[in-house]
């Protein structure tokens, strides 16, 4: 439905703009829009400090809108989007079929969202709860600390730590048992284990590397077993 608003003080003004619709084939109505209705909104340089309220309406409802200027004037940052006709220019009635012809042809892109008072006033609802709830969480967890001594269940981390400890040196101990044999026995060896480091599978590197250093601050390592050679 292709349905025509405007403010009281235009409602004159947009029986003739339905009438000129009428002109070039178009059915077009007055009244509150709908869902699936494109809007043709009769606006003066008055409405641009305060849209009709069936505008606001038809921005919240996401529905098409098509501006019909009165006269010049520069649309207000909440319709700029809009399309709009001048009704002075010559071609007007052309201009208007054809926007009103785009916008129901089911092609158009669907309506720019914007921030209208209504939708404002949801976005701070929103904040106000959210930022409530955090706030009660936070001073919960405040209480739960300070007064009630509540902490992290340490016994079932640690058991967890160790788990993942024992894995790893199941999975990764012999092969850095072997790759220990390579470790720097002098300066030089130190000084060059970059390029030693480089010949070890890339998933041992990392671990190797960490294994030097902490052999280089001290931390005793597993003696290494030599092979016996055979006779």
């Amino acid at each position: 439905m292709i349905r025509i608003i405007s403010s009281a003080a235009n409602a004159a003004r947009a029986n003739e703009v339905m009438a000129d619709l009428k002109q070039v084939g178009i059915s077009a109505e007055a009244g509150a829009p709908a869902r699936g209705d494109v809007l043709v909104a009769v606006l003066s340089s008055a409405d641009a400090e305060k849209l009709p309220g069936a505008a606001i309406d038809a921005l919240d409802m996401g529905l098409h809108l098509l501006i019909v200027k009165l006269e010049p004037f520069e649309l207000p940052k909440l319709i700029d989007h809009v399309p709009s006709v001048d009704i002075a220019a010559p071609d007007y009635r052309q201009q208007l079929a054809a926007h009103i012809a785009d916008l129901s042809s089911g092609n158009a892109p669907y309506a720019m969202r914007v921030r209208t008072p209504k939708v404002k006033q949801s976005n701070r609802s929103t904040g106000i709860l959210v930022g409530s709830l955090a706030l009660i969480m936070f001073i919960i967890g405040l209480i739960g600390v300070g007064v009630f001594g509540l902490q992290a269940p340490r016994e079932e981390y640690d058991d967890i730590d160790t788990q993942v400890a024992l894995t790893r040196d199941y999975l990764a101990g012999p092969e850095l048992q072997y790759f220990s044999t390579w470790l720097p026995r002098s300066t030089e060896d130190a000084a060059n284990y970059e390029a030693t480091l480089q010949q070890l599978p890339t998933a041992y590197r990392p671990l190797m590397g960490l294994t030097v250093t902490a052999y280089a601050l001290g931390t005793p390592l597993p003696p290494i077993t030599t092979p016996v050679p055979e006779g």
